[in-house]
Order: C-alpha cells, then sequence, then structure tokens
C-alpha cells in the first residue's frame, strides 16, 4: 500500500477533559482532570510503525458514473454549506465540488472509473464517508444524505487510557501507537479522538446502510491505525437485548485502504451488549484503524 507521507505516532498527553464549543464534554482521556482545552502534544514521527493491515486492492470494471447530484445535511438534518466533495474510483478522481448553503451540489466524473464512489466530508469537522455508485447510471439523485458533525476538540489518543466522544470509546494498550496521516491532521487538536453517530435514515444507499448495518459511527482522525488495536465500546442504540452478540465492521473510505475494501466494510471484531443493555463491547478482535464503524447483530 502507498503510504508514502511520514506517519506521525502520537503518543500524546491529555492535561485535561476537553469541551465542546457548546461547552459540553467533547471527551475524556480517561485520567480525569477539569475542563478546559486539549492539551495533547505531538510525539515522535516514525514510518509506518504499525503496517498496513491485509490490503483489499480488488479489481473492478470500469462505471461511467456520469453526474451525481445531492443534498448534504448533519446529524439533525440542517444543511451543510462549504463541503467539499469528490466523486473517486480507484484510479482517479473528479475535481472537488462545494456544497452550496442550502447543501446540495452536483459533480461529474471526469471519465469511466473503476469503483466510482461518492466522497464526502473531511473527518475533522464532520465525518468522512464514501457511497459506491451504481453502474453506468448517467446520472444519480442520492437525495438529502447526512454526516455528522464531529466534537471538537476531541480526546486524547494516550497510550493506556480510554478516549471518549458523544459515547463512543476506545481503550489503548500500554505500548499503543497511533499513526495519523500528518497531510490530513496537520495539528494535535486535529490529531484528537472524535466520533459521532450517522442517522441511518440519512445513509446513502451505497454506503451499505439500512438494508444491512444496524447503526454506523463516524470516527476520527481517519485513517489513523492503532496497534495494538484498540478495544472499543458503543452506546446500544439499535437497543439490542443483554448478552446479544453483534459483528463490529470498519468502512474502506480511501482507495488505498488496508483494514476495508474502498467503498465496502470488514469485520474487525465481535462485540456483546454488557449487561445493564447500554452498551456494545469488544469481546474478540479490536479496532486497528479509526474508521467509521457499523454494527450488525448476529
Amino acid at each position: 500500500m502507498l503510504r508514502a507521507v511520514v506517519l506521525s505516532a502520537l503518543v500524546l498527553a491529555c492535561g485535561s477533559d476537553p469541551v465542546d464549543s457548546d461547552g459540553g464534554s467533547g471527551g475524556s482521556s480517561g485520567s480525569g482532570g477539569s475542563s478546559g482545552t486539549s492539551a495533547c502534544e505531538n510525539g515522535p514521527t516514525n514510518a509506518d510503525v504499525c503496517g498496513d493491515g491485509p490490503g483489499y486492492g480488488d479489481t473492478a470494471p470500469l462505471v461511467d458514473s456520469g453526474s451525481v447530484r445531492a443534498k448534504l445535511v448533519d446529524e439533525a438534518g440542517a444543511p451543510l454549506a462549504d463541503v467539499m466533495v469528490f466523486v473517486c474510483g480507484t484510479r482517479v478522481c473528479s475535481m472537488p465540488e462545494y456544497t452550496r448553503d442550502d447543501g446540495v451540489v452536483t459533480i461529474a466524473s471526469p471519465e469511466p472509473m473503476e469503483k466510482p464512489a461518492f466522497k464526502y466530508g473531511d473527518g475533522l469537522e464532520v465525518g468522512r464517508f464514501a457511497a459506491l455508485l451504481p453502474e453506468n447510471s448517467g446520472e444519480t439523485d442520492l437525495g438529502t444524505i447526512a454526516t455528522p458533525r464531529l466534537p471538537a476538540p476531541g480526546a486524547c489518543l494516550t497510550p493506556g487510557t480510554t478516549a471518549e466522544s458523544n459515547g463512543v470509546r476506545i481503550t489503548l494498550a500500554d505500548d499503543a501507537a497511533v499513526e495519523v496521516i500528518p497531510i490530513d491532521y496537520p495539528t494535535p487538536a486535529d490529531r484528537t479522538f472524535r466520533a459521532a453517530e450517522l442517522p441511518l435514515s440519512f445513509a446513502p444507499a451505497g454506503l451499505g446502510a439500512g438494508q444491512e448495518l444496524d447503526a454506523i459511527f463516524a470516527l476520527a482522525p481517519s485513517g489513523a491505525v492503532v496497534c495494538p488495536p484498540a478495544m472499543l465500546e458503543l452506546p446500544n442504540t439499535p437497543g439490542y437485548a443483554a448478552g446479544t452478540e453483534v459483528d463490529l465492521f470498519v468502512n474502506g473510505t480511501d482507495v488505498d485502504e488496508g483494514f476495508a475494501p474502498y467503498g465496502g466494510w470488514r469485520a474487525v471484531a465481535t462485540g456483546r451488549v454488557d449487561e445493564t443493555g447500554e452498551r456494545i463491547e469488544t469481546i474478540d478482535g479490536g479496532l486497528p484503524v479509526i474508521a467509521n464503524v457499523g454494527v450488525l447483530a448476529r
């Protein structure tokens, strides 16, 4: 896989609980502290310490995806303006377009592509997604689709602690490394952990939502590789009964994807609903990359 840029390993320190723009808790480093701004610091630079995963460089036929229209909203249904979108295949991408004030955007692909997807969201202020497009569609109207707003600042990713955001928790091993692509997340504040749930009613069909998955959570910093894989806890928003076992999937939003196929999902862990019925916890496997997470009952 191509990780031509040098990756930044986060061995971070956090001295306080972050606060989001509304004054609420944006997450916790797991070590307590008073409310305030995230004090995470950038760690040493490492070149691909964790590895790139098994890789999913599958081939696909050329598809003429034509033009795509969509209205982007947040998790509450409010229009998202100035969000950059692309149509990207595994070998070529369109030039970017931006949503209008009403959240509407129209974008055309420059040529036939392998596995064209409508890519939207930056994985920083809002979740990043890649919804596969139908074959040889000419014109596709995705209707109203959402990407959730991510809290800011996020929670520090400190080895040996639990980072929490919007009820989603990841617990890092004492010797954990977290590799973030610096071009996407240039500052320590950008590299903090953030999470938000995507309402399935606003998920495009090409995302594999609704018909297949019972819940989807957008996680950031998107694409950050974690080794060893982190333990994951999610709020039980599907309402499963206590003791229900589930499969936990990660989503491939980059064409150079090592842990899930581009535009697809791959199971990485098994979870179980705790005895209170409130949370889903990993019982086998873990989160090898910070990415969108899907949940499906077994």
